[in-house]
């Protein structure tokens, strides 16, 4: 109840504070020596301003409703499975105060709550044969965080304590099995609560008590009143912005009515304004050809720690192995040395015993048979990792070219290899890549572009499988189809739910959370498709994965057929 009366109570502030306003404006202009009003259109755009307030204050409420719940919820089962593994079914009304199992029981809930200082209390119930509700582990709180329990509020729960207050459906749902999240506001003799429920397992997979997790009511409804308020102040403020553009338009007009001697010089203004007009519409149309360009600028920062890494790992290796061969010539001229002073020994016709032993006792002392074999493997190693080193850089330059070299005809699949080459870093900790590229004809079209395709349908495959903490498989297959090229992308990650499955291509749509996503990935690709009159589909089954499938014309212009079907 306290919940809703404080949302709307500022909501009534809010639509009296923007009609007041806009009200007290139009009274001002009506007593003015202009006689005039604010304009309807003013009232209008006042009053969508209102509904568009009232409707983002209402999302602003509930995505920080989500925001809490999430907060609350992630903590339940965490703690569920813990007590769990420690033996909590072994807990009953019998189990004496002592008991070993219980007490770890308690002292982990009072670490818990000493590490997640936004948690209110912890607790778990256990329902009798009788339907009865009692509380089994509900170790001291410290409710007013001074570092000490006083009181009988901040006491442990005695074992088996009967629970006399209905906790209501979400409770019943936990107990069915269910980890539920209840926002009703309930008020104990521990405080206002809002609280998380989460169903506990015995050995054989049976419900055996339920964890309950509470938040303060007070804070929940703080941070919600935040929220929402953040929300309306900024569309009051957009309100009278507005309003106060209009009213001196308005004003201007009136202006003008009265001062008709400024015919010529309004004239001269429109077409100053119709001039900037078409420079703007110009500047937008650069704009839009800039949006692609903008977005591989962004991707290319967003990749660039990735190649950094993917360029160390190899430049690290070739360092070893040239501080290895390094150490090896050391020591190869060291037994050198000892053949020199050999040869000289038989140029002069001196004895030469000693110096075989010396270079036997060389050889042995250095390992030469383990130098000549690993300086070679070492050499061979620094090549590899050079020509690694040069394939991430040529795959990294080509793809971060951004001049706009037209319809060009190119090789999709050596694209594609590039692409997986700068974006390995991206997705190598979460999924295996497997590619089946058929032969193809070289595709006319605008390489960079189909670069920016590729990369963002590989990116998003790769971010749909980290979804699912589990690793799995991005598949990459090309084929001829006719006169046409087809080029598949697949992924064993969540799949799109059937609800935003119309959305995924809508500019600046994106599931992922604030600050991890522009939403243009998608669309972008479907526009750059469309700019190649191709077309882009999925395939997707929640649970499973997506596969998406672009297909490509090799060329943009076929030739006009005759009426017997040749080529003119």
């Amino acid at each position: 109840m306290m919940h809703w009366f404080v949302t709307e109570i500022n909501l009534v502030l809010f639509i009296l504070l923007s009609v007041g306003g806009t009200a007290a404006t139009h009274v001002w202009l009506r007593r003015s020596r202009f006689h005039r009003g604010v304009p309807g259109y003013a009232w209008l755009v006042q009053l969508g301003m209102v509904v568009a307030g009232y409707f983002l204050s209402v999302q602003a409420e509930s995505f920080q409703e989500q925001q809490m719940q999430r907060l609350v919820s992630g903590f339940a089962p965490t703690y569920a499975a813990e007590l769990e593994r420690m033996g909590h079914a072994r807990v009953g009304p019998d189990t004496r105060p002592q008991d070993p199992v219980y007490l770890s029981l308690i002292e982990a809930q009072i670490r818990w709550l000493q590490l997640n200082p936004a948690v209110a209390d912890i607790y778990t119930f256990r329902k009798t044969a009788e339907g009865r509700l009692v509380l089994m582990v509900d170790s001291e709180t410290d409710y007013d965080r001074n570092g000490r329990y006083e009181g009988h509020r901040e006491s442990r729960t005695a074992i088996g304590e009967v629970y006399e207050q209905d906790l209501g459906p979400a409770f019943e749902w936990a107990w069915s099995g269910r980890p539920t999240f209840d926002d009703r506001i309930v008020q104990n003799r521990w405080g206002t609560r809002i609280s998380a429920f989460v169903p506990m397992f015995d050995d054989r997979g049976r419900v055996e008590a339920v964890l309950g997790v509470e938040y303060p009511a007070q804070e929940w409804i703080r941070n919600i009143a935040v929220a929402q308020i953040s929300v309306l102040v900024v569309i009051f403020i957009l309100e009278m912005i507005w309003v106060g553009t209009t009213t001196s338009i308005s004003v201007l007009r009136a202006e003008v009515e009265h001062r008709r001697v400024v015919e010529a010089k309004l004239a001269a203004h429109q077409a100053d304004l119709e001039r900037l007009v078409t420079e703007r519409t110009e500047d937008l149309l650069k704009a839009q050809r800039q949006i692609l360009h903008n977005e591989k600028l962004a991707c290319v920062g967003q990749l660039a720690a990735g190649v950094a890494h993917e360029i160390n790992t190899p430049i690290q290796y070739i360092g070893d192995n040239l501080r290895a061969v390094a150490a090896n010539l050391d020591e190869l001229l060291a037994v050198e040395g000892k053949y020199r002073e050999l040869l000289d020994l038989v140029r002069e016709g001196s004895p030469t015993d000693p110096a075989v032993r010396e270079i036997e006792a060389a050889e042995q002392a250095h390992d030469l048979d383990y130098l000549v074999e690993d300086t070679p493997k070492a050499i061979s190693q620094s090549l590899e990792g050079v020509d690694r080193v040069t394939r991430i850089v040529r795959a990294m330059k080509d793809f971060s070219h951004v001049h706009d070299e037209g319809f060009a005809p190119a090789n999709l699949n050596d694209i594609l290899q590039s692409t997986l080459t700068i974006a390995r870093n991206e997705y190598k900790y979460v999924a295996d890549v497997e590619t089946e590229l058929g032969q193809l004809s070289a595709v006319e079209c605008c390489a960079s572009e189909m670069g920016q395709v590729f990369l963002n349908l590989i990116l998003n495959a790769g971010h749909a499988i980290a979804d699912t903490q589990q690793r799995g498989t991005i598949t990459v297959r090309t084929q001829p189809v006719g006169r046409e090229v087809e080029i598949t992308v697949a992924d064993t990650g969540t799949g799109i739910p059937p609800e935003i499955r119309d959305r995924i291509f809508d500019p600046f749509f994106t599931t992922k959370g604030v600050g991890k996503g522009t939403g243009q990935g998608l669309g972008i690709i479907q526009q750059i498709v469309w700019k190649h009159r191709g077309t882009v589909t999925f395939e997707t089954q929640v649970g499973q994965g997506t596969v998406f499938t672009v297909r490509l014309p090799i060329q943009q212009h076929e030739p006009a057929q005759t009426a017997d079907g040749a080529g003119t």
